[in-house]
């Protein structure tokens, strides 16, 4: 896997938030980033954490939260201890991409996104909510 910073950036350790919604393909994807085969994955119920080691000696913890909708409620007690995040969607799921949608619209709109490195642009440039 490769994972991209900045130029003349170096990284030494990083966390990195994975959110979506239940079923969209975050462990999946944590596990690939991880330079692990896809199995068939069971459900996050809480979060796992996980972590890559870059070429250059830095660390990025990847922390897999549950999407379901009684665990989103609390992401928001995860953004003050990351640097940056994933929002992923399942693309195939056309039946929640409503929802999806929705969940990142509320994202999008989060103030304490703000200054985030990959945070939503909305929260980053500091628009006003919807």
């Amino acid at each position: 896997a490769v994972i991209r910073v900045a130029a003349g950036e170096k990284v030494k350790k990083g966390k990195l938030l994975v959110i979506g919604l239940d079923n969209a393909g975050k462990s999946s994807l944590v596990a690939r980033l991880c330079g692990e085969e896809v199995r068939t994955l069971m459900p996050t119920r809480g979060f796992a954490i996980r972590s890559i080691k870059l070429s250059g000696g830095g660390v990025i913890s990847l922390w897999d939260v549950g999407g379901r909708h009684d665990v989103r409620a609390y992401w928001n007690a995860y953004y003050g201890k990351v640097e940056s995040l994933i929002f992923v969607i399942d693309a195939t799921d056309r039946r929640r991409m409503e929802e999806a949608s929705e969940v990142l619209i509320r994202l999008l709109d989060d103030a304490s996104l703000a200054g985030k490195v990959g945070a939503p642009a909305r929260a980053r440039a500091g628009w006003p909510a919807r």
